[in-house]
């Protein structure tokens, strides 16, 4: 599930069915009968998507940017705290 056109269509469906693409390249859904149906279940699908995706490489690095630095500075000993705490409560 998590190659990217996968979560792509989970999200957006088919273009020309559930979506057109806007100027930017960006899904905007129709709204048609057909689209509310066919997406309420997909978006059901996609849950497990935290965020949807528009393909931002500037933010991907940027998260990847954040989320290296947070665990320079201590989120790698929160995570391997947290971590104990789940393996030790799962022994009891």
């Amino acid at each position: 599930m998590s190659d990217f056109k996968v979560i792509f269509d989970l999200q957006n469906g088919t273009e020309g069915v559930t979506y057109k693409k806007g100027d930017d390249g960006i899904p905007i859904f129709l709204d048609t009968d057909e689209t509310k149906r066919i997406m309420y279940n997909y978006l059901d699908y996609s849950m497990l998507i935290n965020g949807k995706d528009m393909g931002d490489p500037d933010f991907d690095k940027l998260y990847d940017d954040m989320v290296a630095e947070y665990m320079k500075i201590g989120g790698k000993e929160v995570q391997d705290e947290m971590l104990k705490a789940y393996q030790d409560m799962k022994k009891k």
